[in-house]
């Protein structure tokens, strides 16, 4: 390892692992301004035993992304822990967090995927929410209703029917594709 590795190991180190708060989040933001050339840094974390500290690199990725490396977070979305999988989920998903907002990678497919085959409740009904905000097509609606009708989950069924409402709508009034779902309301 040369010197430079070594010190984003250290901010890595830190940035987690500090007791003082300024110290941690000093680090964070060098880890954040470092950005792609900590990411050797970052993605060797992903392996790491503690959970936690898999979750906090996740949510260190979601600025340090673009479409060349968006393979580390597809890794942590099979990760065994649901909290790990939703905040890599959320860093893959969150658009506002980055510089290059598109992927070429099927994010739409990815989201499909893991509503389909994930099994953690939350981590479904975290996807469904951001399928709500992907471009409308007709597969989005065809698995909505799909694992809607599979699932036991009460909150996932419900999400499923008001998304897949919503993205039928958005494909019966076609409109500029730029232009975000509006989130339906949520029934009580």
């Amino acid at each position: 390892m040369n010197a430079s590795t070594l010190d984003y190991d250290l901010l890595v180190n830190a940035s987690f692992e500090s007791a003082d708060w300024q110290a941690r989040d000093a680090a964070r933001t060098a880890l954040k301004q470092a950005s792609l050339a900590a990411l050797p840094a970052l993605e060797r974390r992903l392996s790491d035993h503690r959970w936690q500290m898999r979750r906090h690199i996740a949510q260190l990725l979601d600025n340090a992304l673009n479409d060349t490396n968006v393979h580390v977070l597809l890794r942590a979305l099979k990760d065994p822990n649901a909290i790990v999988r939703r905040n890599a989920l959320h860093s893959l998903t969150c658009e506002d967090c980055k510089s290059e907002g598109c992927w070429t990678v099927d994010m739409t497919g990815i989201l499909l995927d893991i509503i389909s085959t994930d099994r953690s409740p939350r981590v479904r009904v975290a996807a469904i929410a951001y399928l709500s905000n992907r471009p409308p097509e007709q597969r989005t609606v065809d698995a909505l209703r799909r694992v809607g009708h599979a699932t036991d989950h009460a909150r996932t069924r419900s999400r499923c029917q008001r998304v897949a409402d919503a993205v039928c709508s958005a494909l019966a009034a076609p409109q500029d594709p730029s232009v975000k779902l509006q989130r339906p309301p949520p029934t009580a």
